[in-house]
């Protein structure tokens, strides 16, 4: 989700309906990570989590065509974690709640 005012409004209308804890999580897949983790605290997030796959895609050269059959997917594993501790490290100096930044390392 793109949109601050958007990612607010939803945490909002969650947060109205349940008195558990919400916790959002924020796609890397964003021009401006703080805007978007500021609009939630402030709509009541009790913590957010950051990230997800980033958007990718892979061309077989020999074939000229997409490799995967639903042409783009989600790029993660190693390659990734230098822009998920990033995007860890820039929403968690400007919020106040927790930041959750998971890693699992996995081989293959």
């Amino acid at each position: 989700m793109e949109s601050p005012q958007l990612a607010a409004q939803l945490t909002s209308a969650v947060k109205a309906v349940t008195s558990l804890p919400v916790i959002v999580k924020l796609s890397p897949n964003v021009t401006d990570i703080k805007e978007i983790a500021l609009s939630v605290e402030e709509a009541g997030a009790d913590a957010i989590t950051v990230i997800n796959t980033l958007k990718g895609m892979a061309i077989d050269i020999e074939r000229r065509r997409p490799c995967l059959g639903n042409i783009a997917g989600g790029v993660s594993g190693l390659v990734i974690k230098p822009v998920a501790i990033h995007m860890v490290f820039d929403a968690a100096r400007v919020v106040r709640i927790p930041v959750i930044g998971w890693w699992r390392h996995r081989v293959c």
